[in-house]
């Protein structure tokens, strides 16, 4: 049966896949419930067709950033920036020290100038690893930057571990903002569908994920079925995948209407 999955309609394409709906592509083959086509009826709903009986809908899970001047910036660009950017400098520092590992938490606000804050964030991270006593702390770079340091449960094979970031002019805590953000795009997506319903048994949503870097599904359940008010719909099913990594990806339940 494997040999009959395959992605269909792309040969034809003017306008190639975007890179959201590339992920999803990879997601959906990847559940290997039959043929995956993309744009079945051209360019009006679904995104793809699952086999014969589920239409997909893509869509970005984000938020923008409005500069002084105006200009709309993807909240995603600064942070994702600043992830790979640390990731790649906490590996400099090498392996856990005896079992001892410390998980790191960024905070970042706008304007950030990485230039000149980079050199003292290698040197206090330097000053904390050579300490002979060290506890929980948080290391602040001016106004825009700051790391929280805490002591892992246990070895997490290297001394420090990017665990979360946090962006500060994001306007709330990470799960809120998917809250808000996720409710926009099931009212969207609704709206969207309504017209062409009827040409499919099922219905799924499809959500990259740029709200949340280190997003888990234990995080969600609680939170998001607690949300007041409901966050109702009509979707067979909502799905969450971190844009980083299709296989990473969770189905978020929400009540129905």
């Amino acid at each position: 049966m494997f040999d009959r999955i395959r992605v269909v309609g792309l040969e034809n394409k003017a306008v190639p896949m975007k890179a959201d709906e590339a992920i999803a592509n990879e997601f959906l083959k990847s559940l290997q419930k039959g043929t995956v086509e993309y744009e079945p009826h051209g360019n009006i709903p679904p995104d793809f067709q699952l086999g014969d009986k589920i239409g997909v809908e893509v869509r970005r899970l984000n938020q923008n950033y409005i500069c002084s001047d105006g200009e709309r910036h993807a909240y995603e660009h600064l942070g994702i920036r600043m992830w790979q950017r640390m990731k790649k400098l906490l590996q400099q520092f090498g392996p856990s020290c005896e079992g001892d590992s410390w998980h790191v938490i960024m905070t970042f606000r706008r304007p950030l100038e990485w230039r000149s804050i980079e050199k003292d964030v290698v040197s206090q991270l330097n000053r904390f690893k050579k300490s002979t006593c060290r506890v929980d702390t948080t290391l602040k770079f001016g106004d825009s930057f700051e790391l929280d340091i805490e002591r892992a449960r246990k070895d997490a094979g290297s001394f420090f571990n990017l665990r979360g970031s946090c962006d500060g002019d994001s306007g709330g805590a990470i799960l809120a903002e998917v809250e808000r953000n996720l409710r926009l795009c099931v009212e969207e997506k609704e709206r969207k569908i309504a017209p062409y319903r009827d040409r499919y048994d099922e219905w799924w949503l499809v959500l990259i994920n740029y709200v949340d870097l280190n997003m888990e599904a234990e995080d969600y359940e609680a939170f998001i079925m607690e949300a007041t008010p409901p966050i109702t719909h009509s979707f067979s099913k909502i799905v969450l995948i971190d844009f980083r990594d299709y296989r990473k990806w969770f189905e978020v339940h929400l009540p129905s209407p």
